[in-house]
């Protein structure tokens, strides 16, 4: 058993062992880059930015075209490039929803960096959520 596949077992059982206890569901992670993959961080990611925007994951990933949405969607798929190596392709992949089931095509990827990237040079509010995601990424994943 390799050191990844003993960690995510702790982790499960803790998991499990909370549930059973509290009746409270919990997602844990290792703080670890070693031991998560790119798609658990990828996951994360998707979840931060959820938090960071006040809407669901299931919004997020949905392919609604409301302003709050798309700029959520659009910085977590920045970020996701940002902080994995996952190709576009496989970044896509992560936003599978039941009406999509291929999820986002590579270039939804990239027009989605390019316009996050084009709003952190002018949009101040932008950059501010930017740089809170960036330091709780930091402080889940790299720590």
């Amino acid at each position: 058993m390799t050191k990844q596949e003993i960690i995510s077992k702790i982790i499960f059982e803790a998991e499990r062992k909370i549930k059973q206890n509290t009746g409270m569901v919990v997602s844990l992670f290792c703080k670890s880059k070693e031991v998560n993959s790119d798609n658990e961080i990828a996951a994360i990611i998707i979840r931060l930015c959820a938090e960071e925007y006040g809407i669901t994951v299931d919004t997020l990933i949905a392919s609604g075209r409301v302003r709050l949405q798309c700029e959520a969607r659009q910085m977590s798929m920045k970020l996701i490039k940002d902080h994995t190596a996952l190709g576009l392709k496989h970044i896509g992949l992560n936003y599978y929803t039941t009406n999509n089931k291929l999820g986002k095509d590579h270039t939804t990827i990239i027009s989605a960096i390019k316009t996050i990237d084009n709003l952190l040079t002018y949009d101040k509010f932008v950059k501010e959520k930017y740089d809170r995601l960036v330091n709780n990424i930091k402080l889940i994943i790299w720590t």
